[in-house]
């Protein structure tokens, strides 16, 4: 009977560390949380094409809850790094992909991840000419708040892959969206371990 009631337990365990690292807990940020991040911004990275103004506001407008960041970006050829650093990414995929490496981590630590990566084969409609410029790639990346965002910004981690990320690309375009409501691993994990749970029940129901 114990083990039985252990092995029920588990799944819920599970779930319950599920939760605690899917879901914002701590609420919106505050003001002094926000001025000490935009303090400690310097020069250099994105920071030249970033619309900082609409950044804050965006900081500012935090509602506690999760978001989506939606990257359309155009590589480079052959990626470019700052004066004195050597890397073997070559090229700006290999760049990206060192990025894409490096920041995995900083992510799944916050509670956040990688929702959808696409490839574009061809424009088939476009109303804004060349100014659309040559954006190959998509990549959706679910947070788990606004804060945990500045965290990961604000880590020596994330300056140190941001490299990567800087050096691959010759245009981007970086815009934050509401959760999105279709794939989401809080909507499937629950039922797996549910899942799991009953087929254990079950088949400790049937050695007896």
């Amino acid at each position: 009977m114990k083990r039985t009631a252990c092995l029920l337990a588990l799944p819920l365990v599970a779930l319950l560390g599920f939760f605690a690292w899917h879901l914002p807990m701590r609420g919106p940020l505050t003001d002094p949380e926000i001025d000490a991040f935009l303090a400690g911004q310097t020069a250099g990275g994105g920071l030249g094409w970033t619309d900082t103004a609409a950044f804050e506001a965006f900081l500012r407008e935090d509602d506690g809850h999760p978001f989506v960041m939606i990257n359309l970006m155009e590589l480079r050829g052959a990626a470019i790094y700052p004066e004195g650093l050597a890397s073997k990414a070559a090229t700006g995929a290999d760049a990206a992909a060192a990025y894409g490496q490096a920041v995995l981590p900083l992510l799944l630590k916050r509670g956040s991840y990688p929702l959808a990566r696409a490839e574009r084969s061809q424009t088939i409609i476009n109303s804004l000419g060349q100014s659309a410029g040559a954006f190959e790639s998509l990549v959706m990346v679910r947070y788990r708040s606004r804060r945990d965002l500045i965290d990961m910004l604000a880590s020596d981690a994330f300056r140190t892959a941001s490299v990567h990320k800087w050096a691959s690309l010759k245009n981007t375009l970086v815009a934050p969206a509401h959760e999105m409501s279709s794939f989401q691993l809080i909507g499937y994990l629950p039922l797996i371990l549910l899942c799991i749970a009953a087929l254990a029940g079950l088949g400790l129901f049937r050695r007896r």
